[in-house]
């Protein structure tokens, strides 16, 4: 739907309007598919009498070559996907657009049709250091990003002194571009280590599928984890990543995991010893208990004691002891103890 406000200032535009329409009761002959050039331009000629000529020209394919025209298309490499598009022009030549598909790229411009059904109007889009690009979802897109089928929303002016459809654009929404950089924290309602993924919800109610790759950097406070460490119910302090709004996907860059830091006190942990690495400090053996099992560290300072706190010699320790052992788990390894002091409940 074109909108023209009063009257157009621009002369070729106002011609090639009005051939394009004259041009839809016009009675069009296509005999056989033409060629495609290389901005897959296939251009059915209007009649002399419409007044409009060269690269300005509307142009109009007929129902009866649609599916033909589809397949001519698709084999060259070129834009199938033809939403209608809408156009505003005001008097004072700004035009935005909706729904404009890129047929061709050739540095700074580019080259685009809008589509109403089985008719269609080309135009030349030029670009400058000024022109704004975002993605559909207001992330910012360089010119780079913008590709052969992307679909646009562009606002721009008509060029001055131009006799054909060429637009000087000041900001483009490329439609096609859904994926952007997001970050997001949340609770996981579930796990599917299968798949290497999670659901999170969010804090402010939405529900995501976070994908991990074998590149997914997860930290659980100072400690780098795997994703088969990750349980439902664990509070995710940050997920960044590629994130696509429409399929509720985003696949993890990072993740960071909450960390309880009241696991890294300092405590009692008791069980049984075995091997032991020496019967002199520094030291180290396994604490076996009842759940799991821990590598504990005895620095060269760590008092060595009997059950009734009196000095014990580490020559006197043997696999089976029942051991309590006072120090803290490091907040860089959850599989290991620090130890201050221990006591060999035995002796």
């Amino acid at each position: 739907m074109i909108k023209l406000i009063n009257s157009i200032a621009f002369s070729g535009f106002f011609a090639l309007i009005s051939a394009f329409f004259l041009a839809n009761i016009a009675s069009a002959q296509v005999i056989s598919p033409p060629a495609l050039d290389k901005s897959g331009m296939q251009t059915i000629k209007l009649p002399t009498s419409a007044g409009v000529s060269g690269n300005g020209e509307a142009e109009v394919r007929s129902p009866t070559t649609n599916s033909l025209q589809l397949r001519s298309l698709e084999v060259a490499g070129l834009p199938t996907n033809l939403p209608n598009a809408s156009i505003t022009v005001a008097e004072d030549g700004v035009v935005k657009i909706k729904n404009a598909v890129v047929f061709q790229i050739a540095g700074s411009t580019f080259f685009a049709r809008t589509y109403w059904g089985d008719s269609y109007i080309r135009w030349t889009m030029r670009t400058n250091n000024k022109t704004k690009i975002a993605k559909r979802f207001d992330g910012v897109a360089n010119y780079s990003d913008l590709k052969v089928g992307h679909i646009l929303n562009i606002d721009g002016e008509l060029l001055s002194g131009a006799d054909t459809l060429n637009i000087e654009a000041s900001f483009i929404r490329d439609l096609s571009l859904e994926n952007e950089n997001a970050s997001f924290k949340g609770k996981i309602l579930k796990t599917d280590l299968g798949l290497a993924n999670f659901t999170l919800q969010t804090d402010d109610g939405k529900i995501l599928t976070v994908n991990t790759n074998g590149t997914t950097a997860i930290k659980k406070g100072l400690l780098s984890i795997q994703i088969n460490n990750i349980s439902t119910g664990d509070r995710i302090l940050s997920v960044e990543g590629n994130y696509n709004q429409i399929k509720g996907v985003i696949v993890a860059s990072s993740i960071e995991v909450y960390q309880d830091q009241s696991v890294f006190a300092p405590r009692n942990f008791q069980g049984t010893i075995k091997s032991l690495s020496g019967s002199v400090l520094p030291a180290t053996f396994i604490l076996v208990m009842k759940d799991r099992e821990y590598n504990v560290v005895l620095a060269q300072n760590s008092p060595i004691m009997k059950a009734n706190r009196s000095a014990a010699d580490l020559k006197r320790f043997v696999d089976g002891d029942t051991i309590r052992v006072y120090g803290k788990i490091r907040d860089t390894d959850l599989n290991t103890i620090d130890a201050e002091v221990i006591r060999n409940m035995n002796l």
